[in-house]
């Protein structure tokens, strides 16, 4: 909506009843605001008006009466309005505005001026106020006493700088739960009598920024507060910052140029602190002293944002910490769920062990850092929710990987997403399972419209044709081994049942063998080991007629004491004719062959003939 000079709004809008907001931003120039151009508005309840970004040089003392209810006033971006302020003061500390925007209001960012404006506005009720880019290098010391409820102080992109002093108006602000002070060109720091400031046992127990010179107390009821943009660390982050007040929830301490987070130097007694983020993203820091969490009993915090440093090229050195382990600080922050570790130069998940312990993780970022495997183990993280590996130079995920997705996934009944944006996959053999794996997974791949893959001659394809690719690689790693594979087998079957053949056929052959090695030693065998004096190998027919009634009779007497082994008599029933004639021989001393007509045309005799003569060589 556009404001015209002298023009009312239309009456039409009077009819608009549950109209609450005006927003005016970046309309058509106004130079000046009369009284008469909202009277339309009266009979509406109008709370907040934006008239950001409009030229305005002077508003009217009565232009804003209409607006009886009004909470939120946005007067910022006009660099004119400066002094003009004061016009309206009257109107400002009647009303009921709580939420004062001013950022951009003085033309040539008069520190003097702006606080003049400021003690003119003395005895405003408001709970917010920005002062954003207003080049303001101090607050008057009356600020305190003049808006005692403000609750959240906004001086972004101002000049503070160490010749004027905040201490003693930010720490009476006894209301104030946000502070942001960020972006400050001419440094941060304090005046060289903050030493006579009166140290009672509150300020003692106060927080400290003390910068490069000196120290900055922040009132108790802090609950965030945001020094990012800022040189005024000079490279570490002060020993003592933010022990008390023990409300705070949110530090903001990014792109001020750190580079060592150190040991505490003191801890407010009696506090027990509730922080629970921490960021001190894009920074130059190589480490964080591990007794930094631990010591001020900072347990309590869940996100910790460290994207944007230099970690990985740490190794732990500059902060005397006893292990080489990249990220031995988090150890004691048992409650953590989510951890940025983007950007940070980090390469290898061997230094990062301490990730195991962080069981309540929900979130976790490693984009844009070298790592070329992920081989840290996921199956601790049983809350994790989404793990952040873009713009790595991952290849693909390992089994391990994979199967422990899987397993989170099936745990927590709910989704588990991972992002691999960036990174350029190998479309390779031993990543086609990662490929078979992704094709049919429940785990969801954000973005994985982007993803592509090269294979080993250099070409490249993207994952939206990912059924195709499997079947590509699928052919590549199995299609051109099956040839090989195939006569592989046919060989390994052919030499089984050739084996399996031979071994049948020369089955007796191979007994003799045996029967050679165990009968190698047969001359030093004691007598007693023999149980016959000789085995008679005969026909059948023979030992009838002639074995049986001849020859034995004769031989076996009591004065000979010879015992002979007959097949009729001694062979055992079950037994095959085989394994009884081996047996024989082996247990007889010595070998009779009755040889006739019927020995020469019996198979079993020659059988015998056989082993015995195997066993004699």
């Amino acid at each position: 909506m556009d404001l015209i000079r002298d023009k009312p709004i239309p009456k039409t809008f009077e009819s608009l009843t549950s109209l609450r907001r005006l927003d005016f931003t970046g309309g058509t120039a106004v130079k000046y605001i009369g009284g008469n151009l909202f009277r339309c508005f009266q009979s509406l309840n109008i709370s907040e008006i934006h008239l950001s970004g409009l030229g305005v040089g002077r508003i009217d003392h009565d232009a804003l009466f209409p607006f009886g209810q009004l909470s939120e006033l946005d007067l910022s971006d006009n660099p004119a309005l400066g002094m003009h302020l004061l016009e309206i003061a009257d109107y400002l500390k009647n009303s009921s505005v709580r939420v004062l925007r001013l950022n951009n209001v003085f033309r040539h960012g008069d520190s003097v001026s702006a606080n003049f404006v400021l003690q003119g506005l003395c005895g405003l009720n408001v709970t917010e106020m920005y002062l954003d880019h207003n080049q303001i290098t101090h607050l008057d010391p009356i600020f305190s006493t003049c808006f005692p409820n403000v609750r959240i102080l906004s001086l972004s992109n101002n000049f503070l700088t160490p010749k004027h002093s905040l201490t003693d108006d930010i720490f009476h602000l006894k209301q104030l739960v946000g502070l942001d002070i960020s972006c400050q060109y001419g440094g941060y720091g304090c005046s060289s009598d903050w030493k006579r400031f009166p140290r009672s046992a509150e300020t003692r127990d106060s927080v400290c920024v003390d910068g490069m010179t000196c120290p900055f107390l922040l009132p108790p009821s802090l609950e965030w507060i945001n020094v990012s943009h800022n040189g005024l660390l000079n490279s570490a982050l002060p020993a003592n910052i933010l022990m008390k007040p023990s409300k705070l929830k949110r530090v903001i301490a990014a792109f001020c140029g750190l580079q060592v987070v150190p040991q505490p130097t003191y801890c407010a007694r009696n506090v027990v602190p509730q922080v629970q983020t921490f960021d001190v993203r894009m920074n130059y820091l190589q480490c964080v002293n591990e007794s930094f969490f631990k010591y001020c009993n900072w347990t309590s915090v869940t996100e910790i944002l460290l994207g944007g440093n230099r970690l990985g090229e740490g190794a732990g050195k500059r902060c005397n910490n006893d292990s080489s382990d990249v990220l031995g600080f988090l150890r004691p922050v048992s409650s953590l769920k989510h951890l940025d570790l983007s950007d940070n130069k980090l390469e290898s998940f061997h230094n990062l062990s301490p990730l195991k312990d962080l069981a309540q993780l929900r979130l976790l970022n490693f984009s844009r850092n070298k790592f070329t495997n992920v081989s840290t183990s996921l199956a601790s993280f049983i809350h994790l929710e989404h793990v952040d590996f873009s713009f790595n130079q991952l290849e693909c995920l390992s089994n391990q990987t994979t199967v422990e997705l899987h397993n989170l996934k099936a745990r927590k009944g709910k989704h588990v997403s991972v992002d691999l944006t960036g990174n350029l996959l190998s479309c390779s053999c031993h990543c086609f399972h990662f490929f078979e794996w992704l094709e049919t997974t429940d785990v969801i791949f954000l973005h994985n419209g982007t993803y592509r893959c090269q294979f080993d001659d250099g070409s490249q394809l993207s994952l939206k044709r990912l059924p195709y690719v499997v079947v590509k690689l699928q052919h590549l790693c199995y299609g051109s081994a099956w040839f090989p594979l195939f006569v592989a087998s046919a060989v390994f079957i052919f030499a089984g049942i050739t084996a399996g053949s031979l071994s049948f056929r020369l089955r007796h052959d191979i007994r003799y063998i045996i029967l050679r090695m165990r009968f190698n030693q047969r001359q030093t065998r004691p007598e007693a080991e023999y149980m016959f004096s000789a085995f008679v190998s005969c026909d059948h027919r023979d030992a009838k007629s002639f074995i049986m009634k001849r020859l034995l009779p004769t031989l076996e007497t009591s004065d000979t004491r010879l015992n002979f082994c007959v097949a009729q008599r001694n062979f055992c029933v079950g037994a095959t004719i085989m394994d009884n004639i081996i047996k024989a021989i082996d247990k007889s001393r010595n070998v009779i062959f009755i040889v006739s007509i019927h020995f020469l045309r019996s198979k079993w005799c020659r059988e015998e003939l056989l082993i015995a003569h195997q066993v004699s060589v």
